[in-house]
Order: C-alpha cells, then structure tokens, then sequence
C-alpha cells in the first residue's frame, strides 16, 4: 500500500491513518456507525473535506438496500471555490459473505471505466461514491416497462463486454479466473450447513419449514448435470449477478439508466446475469414475498435476449439470427433455476449472520427455494 498525503501515513490516532489504494484514499481504522450521523459525517469530513471543519451536512437515508446501509450526505455550505458536496455513503453488510478487498478494487475499476457511478475513497467498513441526485431506483413494475428494458438489456450487454477485470487483481484471485456460480453455490452450501440462528423462532423454521439442505446438495448436483444446456458453450464475462429494480438508477429527464451495487459481480455465465434479472421481476426484497406472476413471458424474455445479443455487435454489424436468440434464451431457463438456490442460500446465511429482525431473510429463502421446485416441475415433468 502506498501512503496517502505526501507518502506519509499521519498517526494522530488511529482512524486518522491513510493509505492511497486504487488510486484514492483508504482509512482502514475508521469506522462509521449507521446508528450515529457524528461517524457519518466524520468519514466524509476525512476523506473528502478535511480542510474545512466548518462545513454543516444534511444527512438522509437511502432506501432500497438490504445488505448495506445507505446515507445520502449533501453540504450546506459552499464557497467560491468549493462546490457542495452530494454524496453517497455505503456501510458494508453481509460481514464474512463478500471479499471487501476484491469487491473494492472491482468497484474502483469500474468506476474508472465509466460502468459504475464515481468512486471517492473507502473506510474501515464502508466507501463513499458519487450520488446521483436526479436519478432514483427503479420500482419492480417499471422493470417490465419495454422502453426501459431495452436500455437494460444494453447495459448489461455493455457490462459483459466492455469491462476487463484488472490483470494483477484477476492473476492472484481464483475466484476471478473461472465462472463463480457453481464455487459460489458450494461455498454458501457449506457455509449454510453449518448455520447456526440468533432466536430459537428462526431455528425452529429452519428445522421445520425449510426444504432440507441435504436435498438440496443433490439438486445442485442434478442441475450440474440436466438443466444447465452444455455450459461450457456459454459465454463467461464479468457479471453482476445482483440486477434487482433497486440496483438501476433512472433519470426520467435525460431518460438514462445507471447500474450500480456491484458488490456481488464477477466473472460468471452471462445467461445467469440475464437469468438473475428475469427473477427480479418478482420483487420480493421489500417484504420477502416475490410475487411470480410478475415474472416475464418467453416473448419478453426473448425480445430481451435479442436486444442483449444485437448490442454485442459492432456498429454496422450483422442481425442477430432466431437461432441465436434461442440458444440464449434455452441456456437462460437452465440458470433461472439456479438462481433461486443461489439467493436461497443467500437468504439462509444472511438469517444466520445479520438475523431476521429488520428483514425476514428465512422468509426470502423459503419463496425461493419453493419456487425453484415450480420452475423445476415446470421445465422437467418427468424429473419430479
């Protein structure tokens, strides 16, 4: 790490501490409190207003996020020569679920490359990041709005091509060098075995109302196996592998969207990307509940994959055949199954790690691994 300001680590105390990582400033001691706006504005006043100590702050909070907390922090004083500041503030959840590190650099890169809103320096536990104050997240119905979902489509096609994971960053990270989702399965499996809960209430659902985990080793198996089409002719790019109404920003004047939250991107199937979407038109991180009969048709659906397979082609390009569209859209149906335990298991190790007091997550796991049983029956009769 290099040393931040002039190549010096300052010392006053700890959290004063600094290094330049990816290019701007990291103060791995400080730590904000979502609870107490003081650290709030403290890691804002360090990392991007420091000289002036008389800067006043509106603190707000952002809704939408489940595994972080989010505060919009804008200034209220300005000079000449200082613009207001109007930024984001994330606090880190999901403590032990994500590489904070590699997500970090990932987001930074991102950034860097215009894929991502502007990142500003990081904290102990959270980072700062440009806030887009005439933007706001998409709702779930607008998710199924064809105007919108054409630019969707775009975006994540662009995210899939365009983006290059940092070569030092990718050499020295396995997890960055292969397809995530099936090592991503296995690690939440194991981690979700071994699962312990925080009231006896949420022990008793996860004994008694759950699908039993051990069924679900096999099912995993299963899909290895039949319900993935011949993964090794799907094209691999970096993912986002998250893209919920929540996670697309809309500016209804200049009518453009944003991607954000990348925290769980990587290197994946990009028909999973597409597959993860599709799920999300069911909603459910508000209440827990996704309600499926939001979920896309099969003309949608393959109106999407057209749009997505069109913008890979250069300006002038050749049309996309039939052919390719389907192939697309057969290897999405495959990892639509998928998708369900991976946020299944998701939901498991989130009850574990963060309980279900402010979100029911057991709740969320439950509806999803339910629905993968009806997709299932679904897709392949003859296997249930």
């Amino acid at each position: 790490l290099d040393d931040h300001d002039d190549n010096k680590a300052t010392a006053i105390d700890d959290e004063t501490v600094c290094f330049t990582v990816d290019d701007k400033p990291y103060y791995p001691f400080l730590k904000v409190d979502p609870s107490k706006e003081s650290t709030i504005i403290r890691a804002v006043s360090l990392l991007l207003d420091s000289k002036n100590e008389d800067t006043k702050y509106e603190i707000s909070k952002v809704s939408g996020g489940i595994t972080n907390a989010l505060f919009r922090v804008k200034s209220t004083t300005s000079t000449t020569t200082t613009p207001p500041l109007d930024v984001l503030v994330r606090v880190f959840g999901a403590e032990g679920m994500i590489d904070r590190d590699v997500e970090n650099t990932l987001y930074a890169a991102l950034a860097t490359q215009k894929l991502a809103p502007p990142y500003y320096g990081r904290f102990g536990n959270g980072r700062i990041e440009h806030f887009y104050a005439n933007a706001k997240a998409l709702d779930v119905p607008e998710l199924s709005n064809k105007t919108i979902s054409t630019q969707i489509g775009k975006q994540m096609s662009k995210l899939h091509m365009e983006f290059h994971i940092p070569s030092t960053l990718q050499q020295n990270q396995p997890c960055l060098q292969q397809p995530s989702l099936w090592i991503q399965l296995q690690d939440w499996m194991d981690q979700a075995l071994q699962a312990t809960f925080q009231t006896p209430h949420d022990t008793h659902r996860m004994e008694h109302d759950m699908v039993p985990l051990t069924t679900l080793v096999k099912e995993i198996e299963w899909l290895k196996s039949n319900a993935i089409i011949d993964a090794t002719s799907c094209k691999v790019g970096f993912c986002h592998n998250d893209l919920l109404a929540a996670n697309i920003l809309y500016d209804s004047t200049t009518q453009q969207l944003q991607l954000i939250d990348f925290e769980y991107g990587g290197l994946n199937y990009c028909a999973f990307d597409i597959a993860n979407h599709f799920n999300e038109f069911a909603g459910g991180t508000d209440n827990a509940k996704p309600n499926y009969d939001l979920f896309p048709s099969s003309t949608f659906q393959q109106e999407f994959c057209q749009t997505y397979l069109q913008e890979t082609r250069t300006s002038g390009g050749t049309q996309v055949t039939e052919k390719e569209v389907q192939d697309l859209y057969a290897q999405v149906q495959g990892f639509i199954l998928a998708n369900h335990l991976y946020w299944g298991l998701w939901g498991v190790n989130q009850a574990s790690t963060e309980g279900c007091h402010e979100f029911d997550y057991l709740l969320y796991a439950h509806n999803r691994f339910q629905q993968y049983f009806v997709v299932k029956t679904e897709q392949f009769p003859s296997e249930t």
